[in-house]
């Protein structure tokens, strides 16, 4: 087994089978890792470049976020911003869901 998130990010995409052998700790942190490459690259080289601390809420927590019951969660979430899957569940980027949260607040 390689050691690290970016190891078992290696192993995934050469043997895309490995995914489903992970606990859930390693699938959070693989999402973690990859939501904060992805929020990097896609800044311009003239953007700022922020510090990146992507946290990702389980339907629980973006439930309790959004004022909703958990099972309106897991059934509609996924169509929200900052939803990405976690194994066989769903997560949420907590900074994306909560620039949502405030631009709804202004409706």
């Amino acid at each position: 087994m390689v050691a690290g998130v970016a190891g078992l990010i290696d192993e995934i995409a050469a043997n895309p089978g490995r995914a489903v052998e992970l606990a859930r700790p390693q699938r959070q942190a693989i999402v973690q890792r990859c939501a904060a490459v992805i929020a990097l690259v896609s800044v311009s080289e003239t953007d700022d470049v922020p510090e990146i601390k992507a946290r990702v809420l389980n339907a629980k927590e973006a439930a309790a976020m959004l004022g909703k019951p958990v099972g309106w969660m897991k059934r509609n979430g996924r169509a929200l911003p900052g939803a990405i899957k976690t194994g066989r569940t769903w997560g949420w980027v907590e900074e994306t869901l909560a620039k949502y949260v405030r631009t709804r607040a202004g409706r």
